[in-house]
């Protein structure tokens, strides 16, 4: 059987190599959360910029986000962050993060919101004009990561080390590649025993439902909690606690040209995004599961109306504030170098604006 980690590699040089074609023809939506929960978030509205905010504001910030998730540019756009601090921002949707990496380096978008290790893979490829602009979301073993991998009710897998042997489905991102294989080590089983392939958002609980696979990863709560109650599944809970704690797991990326030619107005964009985590962090759940029924295309309510209790389960990913502990995401970085996903070593601190250190 082929290295897995070696095709991984492979796979995201291929899909780098696309540049500017690939970032292009990424906009649309995703697949529905747990089979038929959500549609696929559309391209939002631009806000209006403040009388005083100064000439630069004129500028639109196109801002790249991908589909299915709740993420800071949406809460920005929805509380007026944008607005408050000047900033008149269009959100752009991508579908993966290879795709976010090449439009902010070709310059089709200004700011990208994405997956660490798909930017460290994009660096590593040569597409070294990404900055990070400043911290998204981080590991934090207070808030589990929602992504979980799921066993099927017939797979005959009921704890991690049933995994030997089998073939497992995972969202195609290199965040999820890499934690895959240390997760396994971490316990007790050799990751080259488990064939990993790519399930696409929506096709989990058919996967389970078939035995085609013997377990799958999911995006949210909801995928979660409908893969066990509804289809007898086995939460194996998630691969991402194998991230070391601290670290910046997906951050906000910036096209460097972009922050040189203004950099009043990279800060005040990352102001609204800083400010947007902080109201990730501290609103109810029900305001969040409100947003991400807008915004992420998820229909809480409904959900709600047959998993009874979910608005209260869900799992929100911890947002940074602050600056971005640097050694903690260097070690992970350091992770997918080891493994294959990246063809050369690459520091993070070599790639800071001067936002991402405040």
């Amino acid at each position: 059987m082929p290295d897995r980690r070696t095709l991984t590699a492979r796979a995201l040089v291929a899909i780098l190599a696309l540049g500017t074609t690939l970032a292009l023809a990424a906009c649309g939506s995703s697949d529905d959360s747990s089979g038929d929960d959500s549609g696929g978030s559309s391209s939002a509205s631009s806000a209006t910029t403040t009388a005083d905010a100064g000439a630069s504001s004129a500028q639109t910030v196109k801002i790249g986000v991908f589909p299915g998730l709740l993420l800071g540019p949406e809460v920005a756009e929805a509380q007026g962050m944008f607005e408050r601090n000047g900033v008149r921002a269009e959100l752009v949707t991508l579908t993966a993060g290879p795709a976010l990496m090449a439009a902010v380096a070709k310059g089709s978008v200004d700011v990208v919101f994405g997956d660490t290790l798909a930017w460290a893979a994009a660096t590593s490829n040569g597409f070294d004009n990404i900055q990070v602009l400043l911290g998204g979301t981080v590991t934090d073993s207070r808030s589990p990561s929602p992504m979980h991998l799921i066993a099927g009710p017939d797979s005959g897998v009921r704890t991690v080390a049933d995994l030997s042997g089998k073939t497992i489905g995972v969202i195609p991102t290199p965040q999820m590649s890499a934690a895959i294989g240390v997760w396994l080590q971490q316990n007790g089983v050799d990751p080259r025993s488990v064939r990993v392939v790519t399930v696409q958002d929506g096709n989990q609980s058919s996967a389970l439902k078939t035995n085609s696979l013997a377990a799958v990863q999911t995006r949210n709560t909801a995928q979660n909690l409908d893969l066990t109650r509804n289809y007898g599944g086995v939460d194996l809970q998630s691969p991402l606690d194998a991230e070391p704690q601290g670290t910046a797991n997906a951050n906000y990326f910036a096209n460097a040209q972009w922050v040189q030619d203004d950099p009043e107005l990279a800060q005040r964009t990352a102001t609204a995004l800083r400010e947007a985590s902080v109201w990730l962090n501290d609103a109810p759940s029900q305001e969040k599961a409100d947003l991400a029924a807008r915004y992420a295309g998820i229909d809480y309510a409904r959900l709600s109306a047959r998993l009874p209790g979910l608005i209260r389960q869900i799992q929100w990913e911890p947002w940074i504030t602050g600056p971005i502990d640097l050694d903690a995401t260097q070690r992970w970085i350091d992770v997918g170098s080891t493994i294959g996903l990246l063809r050369r070593a690459v520091e993070i601190a070599d790639h800071l604006a001067p936002t991402a250190q405040r």
